[in-house]
């Protein structure tokens, strides 16, 4: 169960376009989630934890409630803005209407994804809930 768990967080950075390497937007990423709870603070600080021993400096910027819809709206303000955040959560359709519009990075994890096996470790549902075109872009 903890490995699912390590697993859906690494997803949901991957999701982001954070890749938890310390060499984008000169090693600092501001990351924008919802993931504000009990486990999910707990899970998320793994993260946190492991990019920072890698050189990087987390920027928290959390949107409590609504399971992701007010950090969705804050997300696309943003976009709007002309200043996204470094990463930010998203997960299903939204992924997709992101990639879409064109404001999806282009970190192409698609091979990791493959090579670790992502697709065994998650159900077939969330797999492939989590992808674009068949490919997991995030």
């Amino acid at each position: 169960m903890y490995k699912q768990v390590l697993m859906a967080t690494s997803a949901f950075l991957f999701v982001m376009g954070l890749t938890l390497s310390p060499v984008m937007a000169g090693g600092e990423a501001e990351v924008l989630h919802w993931w504000t709870s009990g486990g999910e603070a707990k899970a998320l600080q793994v993260l946190k934890n492991d990019f920072a021993k890698k050189g990087g400096t987390w920027k928290d910027m959390p949107v409590a409630g609504g399971g992701g819809d007010a950090a969705n709206v804050t997300l696309k303000a943003r976009i709007v803005a002309g200043d996204p955040p470094t990463a930010s959560q998203i997960k299903g359709p939204t992924i997709q209407e992101n990639d879409e519009a064109g404001v999806v990075a282009p970190y192409h994890i698609h091979e990791v994804a493959k090579a670790e096996k992502w697709d065994s470790l998650l159900s077939s549902q969330v797999a492939n809930h989590m992808k674009c075109d068949g490919f997991t872009k995030y």
